[in-house]
């Protein structure tokens, strides 16, 4: 009776999570709307660089840049602070849909999202500071060397591994077993790097399987990312540490040549009379209008779904497009198109004995409540996402053991988070409640298919037209369907896996829509096809910028977060992220400095 009413008690404080972060966010937004107000000063002042987004980017940038004192900088954010239930790692589910997500979601899909309503996919995007990276899964995955050296083979001088590892260390605090090698990893840096915290029993499951199929059990941030190994995450203490937390806090308010406007839209840039020179944003805050101007440069970290958004509706991008919309024409590039993303696919659940499984409900608890506010360990310091993480670099995926099955929470939000049309969830999904399972996400690291990002309108406040093309390329479902293959016949054969406890349902273990279908797996993934939340590439190097990550034509207006990316790194972004952000800091700085010791001279000459 007891553990019933612990249940009960649990459920309802999973049940009421997402409202209660929904109201703090409001709170937030509230009090902003009434405490703090935008003076003239802010409007009238010119600043050396504004930065356009406060996510990973744009937070290592204001940091980087306002360490010269000479340098003033405006950090531009769309949403505002997040609250500290943001930074517990298990409540990472239920900030999408809240006021920190914008929520955005594809168009129809052709070819995939088949089980979702209207077959459109949730895109969710950290509307906040720390941006994404203050809503995601928090693992630090580099990508791969290879990832790098690519870039430079294609032209971009300066981007080869040897030459951005430097980046990777400077950024980094390794906290957990790699401190050691000082090769590969920093012990100095801002991101805290931690190893996973709290992991279920099927962890050491997951590294018995691998070493028996071969696989090696390796640091895949350091030379050879092929092998699998527990999660790095960007964590310290049980608490989760994103850029805004690790660059921008320390600082908050120590430099008055630093300030962050929050709430702040930016709706177009500003330009001179020729369209050469861009002079600075235009902004609404709280149904306000302000200009705001740069000496300097623009640089625009809004992600690769708000930079190219911005761009456009300032007339850089294709004429055509523009023309229809009605905007003027500034520049013709190729902005939104080139979009990647890591698709994946949740192969499972596979079911597991009860001991080895992660109970959502015990999260609630009074006494791991206490063990993570109080020692920051336990339940509440893991995403209940990734358990164990692997990479098969020669076939180019990267495999998420999941610890928690999809419908834990009864479908009260993850049913929503992942838009599962209804038919599915009741047919199949709601028919395993209460077994215990976990499943497997193999995601490609390197897809074939491509899509656009788009104006909706020329409304700046409408969400812009968001086409993955998801598997519009054969390859990427012959690939799918050759690792979920791979990994119910090698990875978990039937003796591995009976020997374990695992098995796949065995009553309606096939979901409906795809029982009578001679490819069972190929429309599984057509069905149950899911983003990884990594969308890059829509303002690449090549097409759209050179390798300062400047834009052609504009030389004071640079992009700089995944939409720069000319090809998606193999691995979850953020971290190469925040390395390109350190590696265009220093270029600035240096640029800055030289024109400061440039003018010094010619004044000297002068007199």
């Amino acid at each position: 009776m007891l553990a019933w009413l612990h249940r009960i008690f649990a459920l309802s404080i999973l049940s009421s999570t997402p409202l209660l972060i929904h109201y703090v966010a409001e709170w937030n937004r509230l009090h902003e709307y009434f405490f703090s107000f935008v003076s003239s000063d802010l409007t009238l002042y010119k600043y050396d660089y504004i930065i356009v987004g406060g996510g990973s980017a744009g937070s290592v940038l204001a940091s980087r840049l306002t360490e010269n004192p000479q340098i003033n900088i405006l950090l531009i954010e769309a949403g505002g602070h997040p609250h500290f239930l943001t930074g517990i790692p298990a409540f990472t589910p239920y900030l999408q849909l809240s006021p920190y997500d914008w929520s955005f979601e594809t168009e129809k899909q052709d070819e995939a999202c088949k089980g979702m309503i209207g077959n459109r996919c949730k895109w969710p995007r950290g509307k906040m500071l720390g941006g994404t990276a203050g809503m995601n899964y928090m693992l630090y995955v580099r990508g791969n060397k290879r990832d790098f050296d690519e870039w430079e083979e294609m032209g971009f001088e300066g981007w080869g591994y040897e030459k951005v590892l430097p980046y990777f260390k400077k950024s980094e605090l390794q906290l957990g077993r790699y401190a050691h090698d000082t090769k590969h990893h920093g012990t100095e840096g801002n991101v805290p790097v931690s190893d996973s915290i709290y992991i279920t029993p099927m962890a050491k499951v997951y590294k018995e399987l691998a070493q028996l199929a071969g696989l090696p059990i390796r640091d895949y941030n350091a030379e050879n990312q092929t092998g699998f190994d527990i999660p790095q995450l960007t964590m310290r203490n049980g608490w989760r540490g994103d850029p805004y937390r690790s660059y921008i806090e320390p600082i908050m308010n120590k430099r008055p040549n630093l300030k962050i406007l929050t709430y702040s839209h930016v709706t177009k840039l500003l330009f001179d009379d020729n369209k050469k020179i861009v002079t600075g944003v235009e902004l609404l805050r709280f149904g306000k209008t302000y200009n705001v101007s740069a000496s300097k440069e623009i640089i625009l970290s809004a992600g690769a779904i708000g930079s190219p958004t911005i761009l456009m509706h300032s007339g850089v991008g294709h004429a055509q497009h523009l023309k229809d919309l009605n905007i003027p024409l500034v520049k013709d590039l190729p902005v939104g198109d080139n979009l990647q993303d890591h698709i994946t696919t949740m192969l499972g659940p596979l079911l597991v004995n009860q001991s080895a499984s992660f109970d959502v409900i015990e999260t609630m608890s009074f006494s791991t409540m206490w063990d993570y506010f109080v020692h920051g360990k336990g339940p509440l310091s893991t995403t209940v996402a990734v358990d164990f993480n692997g990479f098969l670099v020669d076939e180019n995926v990267q495999l998420h053991f999941i610890g928690v099955p999809l419908y834990a929470d009864y479908g009260l939000h993850s049913r929503k988070t992942f838009n599962i049309d209804s038919t599915l969830w009741d047919d199949y999904f709601s028919k395993l409640y209460g077994l215990s399972s976990i499943s497997v996400l193999p995601a490609l690291l390197r897809p074939k298919s491509r899509g656009t990002i788009r104006l909706s309108s020329s409304d700046p406040l409408a969400s812009p037209l968001i086409n993955p093309n998801y598997l519009s390329h054969p390859q990427d479902i012959q690939d799918l369907i050759k690792i979920i293959d791979w990994v119910l016949n090698v990875l978990f054969d039937q003796k591995k896996a009976s020997h374990h406890g695992l098995k796949l349902p065995q009553n309606g273990s096939k979901i409906p829509q795809c029982a009578k279908e001679n490819n069972y797996w190929e429309c599984f993934v057509r069905h149950f096809s899911l983003t990884m939340y990594h969308p890059a590439g829509t303002c690449p190097m090549g097409s759209v910028l050179d390798s300062q990550l400047r834009v052609h034509g504009l030389p004071n207006l640079r992009v700089i977060d995944a939409s720069s990316m000319p090809l998606i790194v193999r691995g979850n972004p953020n971290a190469a992220i925040i390395m390109m952000a350190e590696k265009i800091s220093d270029h600035i700085k240096e640029s800055f400095e030289l024109e400061l010791l440039s003018k010094s001279s010619l004044g000297k000459e002068e007199l």
